[in-house]
């Protein structure tokens, strides 16, 4: 053996590398095996781990096996897991070895496709509701976002169609991107202080949605962020925004008036296309470019005011 590693620098390299791997790979399941662990609260059992904080994050214990049917339909396997059910509330700490660890975090997936939970409560200690937490949750009709809570993360209520109004508290500084899209039950939603922007698809597809509460620090309204909010007839648009990004309010079909602020720099690509309730609107002079298709199909329209600023009518912008 002495003279193998003498006289094969490299084969010892490569035993030393296959080594290496093999105890990384053991440690990691290792880990990932001890780190999850249930705990019953009030009657259901949710699934947590241990974060490299000392903090409780509530995940799935066993993201689902999805398989699709020949007509698209998704078939899943939740391996002997039963989903939570009804009002859930999760507690504001777990023990874990002995210790109490506060909950600080509904993690990845946590509670994606439980669609027999009908409300969440969720603890003063979360400060973050991670990616697709929420998503799918058809049933889920009311949920209070405790303040305290910092981000709201991508998709993380998208698909919960029973969902009618969300007030997020003043602690949110970010909010994800489809982060309540297709909620097709949502009525009226507010966006707290501080936000600066709504992102992309962050409302997309929200029908029934009527009632928007913008805060005054916003700068962007994103890509698709309101697009297809059928119901939506007016909007106020605060002081300070400077920009309407492309698809922003398309097919807002009930939206019949709306003010632009005149802070406004763009208005981007069918911003406003096909909302064909829309009767009037006045560009403000800071705006210096309207994009392409920015109000085709809006067939109600029966008069445009134009800025001094305005420099740029792209092609099609007022079609049909």
């Amino acid at each position: 053996e002495s003279k193998l590693i003498v006289t094969n620098k490299h084969t010892q390299m490569k035993r030393a590398v296959l080594t290496l791997a093999i105890l990384a790979m053991a440690t990691l399941g290792t880990r990932a095996q001890d780190s999850v662990f249930s705990y019953t609260h009030q009657g259901t059992t949710l699934y947590y781990i241990i974060d490299s904080t000392g903090d409780a994050v509530v995940v799935p214990p066993l993201y689902p096996d999805l398989h699709y049917n020949a007509d698209s339909t998704v078939v899943e396997t939740w391996w002997g897991y039963s989903k939570p059910q009804g009002a859930v509330v999760v507690p504001d700490s777990v023990p874990f070895l002995g210790t109490n660890h506060a909950v600080t975090k509904v993690g990845n997936n946590a509670f994606r496709r439980c669609d027999s939970v009908t409300a969440i409560t969720l603890p003063a200690t979360v400060a973050t509701l991670d990616r697709h937490c929420f998503r799918e949750c058809t049933r889920l009709a009311s949920i209070d976002i405790p303040q305290g809570v910092t981000s709201i993360g991508y998709s993380a209520f998208s698909d919960c169609t029973g969902l009618t109004s969300v007030t997020i508290p003043n602690s949110v500084t970010s909010i994800g991107e489809w982060a309540f899209g297709m909620c097709h039950s949502l009525t009226s939603v507010t966006i707290p202080e501080g936000i600066t922007e709504i992102p992309y698809c962050c409302f997309y597809y929200d029908s029934l949605l009527t009632e928007v509460n913008l805060p005054t620090s916003l700068v962007t309204i994103g890509r698709y962020s309101f697009s297809r909010c059928t119901s939506l007839q007016t909007i106020t648009l605060p002081n300070g925004l400077t920009v309407i990004d492309k698809n922003a309010f398309d097919y807002c079909a009930g939206l019949h008036s709306i003010n632009l602020p005149s802070s406004l720099d763009s208005i981007g690509i069918a911003a406003f296309g096909y909302c064909e309730s829309l009767q009037q609107i006045s560009i403000p002079g800071s705006v210096s470019t309207i994009g392409q298709w920015a109000f085709n199909n809006c067939h109600s329209l029966q008069s445009v005011t134009l800025g001094e600023g305005v420099e740029t009518i792209g092609s099609c912008a007022f079609r049909d």
